[in-house]
């Protein structure tokens, strides 16, 4: 029996899972602004409901990005924190990644946007086999995606399409499409499958970072095409 923890933080919580075997035994979620005072009871809580200790933890798979700026930092640096402490390796999981890989095939076009805040997007594109990903303002990511692919339908899917949609359909009109039927970010489950695909690969750290970071080479990554 292989337990491990997956710990990630959304738009609306952090949530921390029990995993067996890469199956999400159970999970306990706690207030994302209070992360920094709530993360580790939590923890503590779910793993003594489910008569677990850290001793039997073989990883620890941590969502690395991208999330809001705060929760996350909060994430990583308690999670690295315990990782110090216990010598528990760490699985980063890239959430947009895992959840391009999901839902990028779909169709010819596919484009994952999640919210970044003050008008810009954390993006995946996935075009005729070319895969890109990043940060950008709705405006120029917008722009970028017409005058790359112009005349081409554009499966849009996440929770940034709902915040901008009509920018989007301004600029590309009925060329974009959305599937609602795909879930609005990266699912707690999606994280647990793909935290445990990577401890397989042998893919763990001591220490985990972030990223999608605005500060950091993402800045300048808008390169459609």
């Amino acid at each position: 029996m292989l337990l491990s923890l997956c710990i990630t933080s959304d738009y609306d919580q952090l949530h921390i899972a029990l995993v067996q075997d890469g199956t999400l035994l159970h999970a306990v979620h706690a207030n994302k602004h209070d992360g920094n005072k709530t993360l580790v009871p939590a923890i503590v809580q779910l793993l003594n409901e489910q008569h677990a200790s850290l001793e039997q933890i073989k990883y620890i798979a941590v969502n690395v990005g991208p999330a809001p700026y705060t929760s996350l930092r909060i994430v990583l640096s308690t999670m690295n924190g315990i990782a110090y402490a216990t010598g528990i390796p760490l699985v980063e999981v890239d959430a947009l990644r895992a959840y391009h890989q999901q839902y990028g095939n779909v169709a010819p076009i596919t484009v994952a946007l999640l919210n970044a805040f003050n008008n810009e997007l954390f993006y995946a594109i996935e075009a005729r086999g070319n895969y890109m990903s990043g940060y950008a303002s709705i405006g120029h990511l917008i722009a970028q995606l017409a005058q790359t692919y112009p005349h081409e339908p554009i499966l849009f899917y996440g929770n940034g399409f709902g915040l901008h949609k009509e920018a989007i359909i301004a600029q590309l009109g009925d060329y974009a499409q959305y599937d609602a039927t795909i879930a609005a970010y990266p699912q707690l489950e999606l994280l647990v499958q793909t935290g445990h695909e990577q401890w397989l690969q042998g893919t763990t750290t001591a220490q985990a970072h972030p990223r999608y970071l605005k500060e950091l080479a993402y800045q300048n990554s808008v390169k459609i095409g």
